[in-house]
């Protein structure tokens, strides 16, 4: 028969992080947010041109020097800066 092990000890391993890693790991963490909200925004304008339930693509085209890319790269920049921005205030509010 086998003997019995202990059992393993998970948090033993984990040390605190130095200034530095913490500022890397906040980069990062920023940096997914951004992206994250960029993709949202690009879904949200292809889901908003492609849907005639909507009628955003009717009015986009009635625009005279408005294409649909400028809708999507609108929308992109705009979800990223939210996206970036919750999670700045996420960050902190997990840190205090």
């Amino acid at each position: 028969m086998r003997g019995k092990k202990p059992p393993a000890r998970a948090f033993e391993t984990i040390r605190k992080l130095t200034p530095t890693g913490r500022m890397l790991s906040r980069l990062a963490a920023t940096a997914s947010h951004a992206m994250m909200g960029a993709a949202i925004g690009l879904g949200f304008a292809f889901v908003a041109t492609r849907s005639p339930h909507f009628g955003v693509t009717p009015a986009l085209l009635g625009l005279p020097a408005f294409r649909l890319f400028d809708f999507a790269l609108t929308s992109a920049v705009g979800f990223a800066i939210v996206a970036t921005l919750t999670g700045l205030a996420m960050g902190d509010a997990e840190e205090s």
